[in-house]
């Protein structure tokens, strides 16, 4: 319904649809869950466990790189420089006073 081009969709053309989308689901969904770390005691699928996927499966999902791209971090994705770590602070303590000269 969203194409002008299309005026009928079939009953049968949408239930196949609905039937593929559900088989991708289920691929993806288990190939992600069979590159998670195995060390991660999450049980669950989160953003960070599709991004692998597509490396893996690059020829297969090729179309979702633009949708799934890996995370980065904020500076990295506006193209921007790193931000500067802060100097480690010394532990060094100066004395408060200083030796008094005799008056």
């Amino acid at each position: 319904k969203n194409n002008p081009r299309v005026a009928v969709v079939t009953t049968e053309a949408a239930q196949l649809m609905t039937k593929a989308t559900e088989a991708f689901i289920g691929w993806i969904t288990a190939k992600a869950a069979s590159h998670k770390d195995p060390k991660s005691r999450r049980r669950g699928l989160d953003y960070h466990d599709l991004p692998p996927t597509l490396e893996h499966y690059p020829d297969q999902l090729e179309f979702l790189t633009d949708l799934l791209p890996p995370k980065r971090p904020k500076w990295e994705q506006l193209g921007l420089d790193p931000p500067e770590t802060p100097a480690p602070k010394s532990k060094s303590k100066s004395k408060g006073s200083a030796a008094k000269s005799p008056a």
